[in-house]
């Protein structure tokens, strides 16, 4: 098997997923490479909380530390996930009862707010759902902030049809306090937000191969996000409805 040591940190965490644990010589091993660039690239993932480091102890010598992914790692490499959502949205679909299938949704939005709510903080709707976005990101779904029918300040989407383009991170730089200008170039901007409730605009759909024509997931998304962010959360524009995107709504602050 061979694997290659490009710019994306997947080649790492595919073979991490398929040994099950490896040290830094392993991996500069397998990918020809030094033990420096592997150390590098496994800080990055260290940092980023997709690998963990263990140490093993042999005797009287020094402890050999070996490198496992985490869920959050486990979660960026190849799966059948999508295939089982697929499955068991289809199945919930068949569902003939009304009353057991809209039980069978509302778990499922709980379901979905659990995974994030410890990682959700914020006085207010607007900081959750930048705290959210921030999540979100993470696992590269792409939701956007908009006070007031325009992008918030500090939302990562910045003006609609603008690309966001960060310093690298070795800058320390807030993702969420860098507004995008025409032209890709991202500068700090003032935490000031337009007057108006805050809304999440998805810039892409989370559930592509569950959404198309199946209303049911939107309303999963705007029970789980009202959930999560402790205000109810509304659907008021949808790529189903021929709408540019999907648009939830806070219906108070």
């Amino acid at each position: 098997m061979s694997w290659n040591f490009g710019e994306s940190d997947l080649d790492i965490l595919e073979l991490l997923r398929v040994s099950g644990s490896c040290t830094v010589s392993d991996l500069a091993r397998e990918f020809r490479v030094t033990d420096t660039a592997v150390r590098q690239r496994l800080a990055r993932l260290l940092a980023d909380g997709a690998v963990e480091r263990e140490s093993l102890r042999r005797g009287r010598g020094r402890p050999r530390h070996v490198y496992k992914l985490t869920r959050k790692g486990m979660l960026q490499v190849g799966s059948n996930f999508t295939d089982l959502a697929v499955a068991l949205w289809h199945g919930i679909q068949r569902i003939e009862n009304p009353t057991v299938k809209e039980q069978v949704l509302r778990s499922v939005a709980r379901e979905l707010a659990r995974l994030y709510q410890g990682q959700i903080s914020g006085g207010t709707t607007g900081d959750r759902m930048r705290s959210l976005i921030r999540v979100l990101e993470a696992r590269r779904i792409p939701f956007e902030m908009r006070v007031g029918g325009m992008a918030a300040a500090n939302g990562p989407g910045g003006a609609r049809g603008a690309m966001l383009s960060v310093p690298d991170s070795s800058e320390d730089v807030d993702l969420l306090t860098a507004v995008a200008v025409p032209g890709g170039k991202a500068h700090q901007a003032s935490r000031a937000e337009p007057e108006g409730l805050p809304m999440l605009v998805a810039r892409a759909c989370p559930y592509p191969e569950l959404a198309d024509g199946d209303r049911g997931v939107c309303r999963v998304e705007a029970a789980y996000l009202s959930e999560l962010l402790g205000t109810e959360m509304q659907l008021t524009e949808c790529r189903l409805d021929g709408g540019e995107c999907c648009r939830f709504e806070a219906t108070n602050a």
